[in-house]
């Protein structure tokens, strides 16, 4: 209901301030409520710091692409229960098999909103159940790995799980706005968010699908022009994270 404000909020920070110095102030901010809108906020956001040039001027067209995301993460932050602070001892695979499940699936809308993961209530202590990264450099990759095995479980339905694995990839964009150790918050912050959608869109256990023997490996530019001829928005996206 406040997106216009937030909208104008943004608009005018930009225009009074530099863009790094509003990215340091407000995604530490908005990162605990990115579930909010299924991730979509924190990826417009990512995907217009991207497309910012790195000396130079930035175009207006782009901060307000900048502030229309910022606007939409803000007005859909939506926490989840829990806490991630990575105390545990599992490794990611036992700590996605360990995330609850509801006894009756949850509708697309019910699950994508989150407004039923409350109702998990060993939801909490799961997600403290990860352990923190072993390797800080590796840590993305290995968590956006383990969230496209999801993918793979059950590849005729993938639009839910997709967004465990699309801000995973989007936050390498938005790393440097965060304080020290960054890669250790947004970690934290991705898997707790991974958890909810693993909740209410994986299906506990099933092998991942095997790739078949023999086969060779695409080119990551026959990928993306395959992705680019589908047209789909989630082909694109879920190939250029992958990519």
């Amino acid at each position: 209901a406040r997106v216009s404000d937030w909208a104008a909020t943004f608009d005018r920070q930009l225009r009074d301030q530099l863009w790094p110095a509003v990215l340091q102030r407000w995604v530490p901010r908005l990162l605990p409520g990115y579930a909010g809108g299924l991730t979509h906020g924190l990826l417009r956001t990512a995907h217009a710091v991207r497309a910012l040039p790195a000396e130079g001027p930035p175009p207006d067209l782009l901060l307000t692409e900048l502030a229309r995301g910022l606007a939409y993460w803000a007005a859909t932050f939506t926490a989840l229960p829990g806490r991630p602070e990575l105390g545990g001892s599992l490794g990611l695979d036992e700590a996605i098999a360990a995330v609850p499940r509801p006894d009756e699936p949850w509708t697309p809308i019910e699950a994508g909103t989150f407004a039923r993961i409350g109702e998990l209530t060993a939801f909490p202590d799961a997600v403290a159940a990860l352990g923190p990264p072993g390797d800080a450099g590796a840590a993305l990759s290995d968590l956006t790995a383990a969230f496209c095995g999801l993918v793979l479980r059950k590849p005729a339905v993938v639009v839910g799980p997709i967004h465990a694995v699309t801000p995973t990839a989007a936050m390498r964009t938005l790393l440097p706005y965060l304080p020290a150790p960054g890669v250790a918050s947004a970690y934290a912050q991705l898997w707790h968010v991974g958890a909810a959608i693993v909740a209410g869109f994986a299906p506990p256990g099933g092998p991942v699908t095997p790739v078949e023997a023999g086969a060779s490996a695409l080119a990551p530019a026959e990928i993306l022009a395959r992705a680019a001829t589908h047209r789909d928005t989630h082909a694109v996206k879920f190939a250029e994270a992958c990519v």
